[in-house]
């Protein structure tokens, strides 16, 4: 770690390479999180982002940049997630105070969730899912194995979240939960919703959400309410293993 400071103004010397721009936001390159380390002892998880100078250079990693996703991988663990059957996940949250919001404590939280989420192959992730009993989730659309063409959206952290409207138009699909591994099962849903929550920049937020993005947050908020899934369900014949799931249903699809 002594080295940093001085690796740091070898790579803004790099031959050839235009000054990078830094920024708050996410950056996911082969859904790892890119960090800043401000300091030899601890790392600031605001993301990095680097503007590449060529088109060619955005797939190119130089020796600086794993050095630094290799510190970042480090210092981000994958939080520890509650399993079915766990009393949290039945109980009903309690809202984030905003005295809460603006501590480091509560942003690295809102950090570590997203990365876990993703290493784990998750579209969302609740704070009762890591044993918080918080008013939190985490939501993002992205393509997986089963669904390789989905647009990606997100991520972003839903704090203290309300849907204040439902549509009367249901839609029935498929639904996974990273507490009940590797079990699928068809769930009824409202096709759009309007909810209202506080995002990670402390924004109040009214939003319309139709299709996944509602499902989405339907399953994320039902979490926060101690429902899980299958406690939606209609018919629990379709509830099925991850297996069976890709032998019938996906190749119906």
């Amino acid at each position: 770690m002594g080295g940093l400071p001085c690796l740091r103004r070898q790579a803004r010397r790099r031959r050839g390479r235009k000054p990078f721009e830094l920024s708050q936001e996410y950056c996911v390159r082969s859904s790892k999180i890119y960090s800043w380390p401000s300091n030899r002892r601890e790392f600031d998880l605001f993301v990095r982002v680097r503007q590449p100078a060529e088109k060619e250079d955005s797939c190119r990693l130089s020796l600086f940049d794993s050095l630094l996703i290799s510190l970042v991988q480090q210092k981000m663990k994958i939080l520890q997630r509650t399993q079915f059957g766990n009393p949290i996940l039945r109980s009903k949250s309690k809202n984030v105070p905003a005295s809460f919001l603006k501590t480091p404590q509560f942003k690295r939280l809102i950090k570590q969730m997203i990365y876990t989420m993703r290493r784990v192959g998750g579209v969302g992730l609740a704070a009762p899912q890591i044993g918080k009993s918080l008013n939190l989730a985490v939501v993002e659309i992205r393509p997986t194995p089963t669904h390789p063409n989905l647009k990606k959206k997100g991520p972003i952290a839903i704090i203290n979240p309300r849907i204040v409207r439902y549509s009367k138009a249901t839609i029935a699909d498929w639904e996974g939960c990273l507490s009940l591994k590797n079990v699928r099962g068809n769930v009824p849903r409202s096709k759009a919703i309007t909810v209202q929550y506080t995002n990670e920049k402390w924004e109040k937020i009214t939003e319309k959400a139709e299709g996944l993005w509602a499902k989405i947050f339907q399953h994320e908020i039902d979490h926060l309410n101690g429902i899980v899934y299958v406690d939606r369900m209609t018919d629990m014949k379709t509830l099925m293993t991850l297996a069976e799931f890709k032998k019938r249903a996906v190749k119906k699809r």
